[in-house]
């Protein structure tokens, strides 16, 4: 008995696994007939991209491998985010006394994590 609800949930969960590729690939389609936001930044579509994106959308990816390469989309894409903010010069002195020259972030940053591994909103002071 056991082993039939268990092999029920699979399918269903199969079966939803591939309505849902379907309904990403529907939606994927209809993004690229509509124009971007002139705020929207797009990544440069680097090999490490393009395969992560490929992972991602393959629905036979184990689950540890897609939790990782989604980690990973997801550091690119806030470590992109951060290169937009605010700098300011600032001045540092090195150990041995010289001077050198860099930026300092200067403002306040929040995200809000849609993730629910992460916490709900970090806060970066600057």
């Amino acid at each position: 008995m056991l082993g039939m609800v268990s092999d029920r949930i699979q399918k269903i969960l199969s079966h939803k696994s591939k309505l849902h590729q379907i309904e990403l690939r529907r939606l994927g389609e209809v993004a690229e007939d509509a124009p971007l936001s002139s705020n929207a930044i797009i990544l440069k579509q680097t090999n490490q991209i393009r395969g992560i994106n490929t992972l991602l959308l393959n629905p036979e990816t184990p689950r540890e491998d897609y939790i990782f390469y989604f980690d990973r989309m997801v550091a690119l894409l806030i470590e992109r985010a951060i290169d937009f903010l605010p700098f300011q010069p600032k001045q540092v002195w090195a150990p041995h006394g010289n001077a050198y020259m860099g930026l300092d972030r200067s403002g306040e940053v929040r995200l809000l994590s849609p993730f629910p591994r992460l916490p709900p909103k970090i806060s970066f002071l600057y």
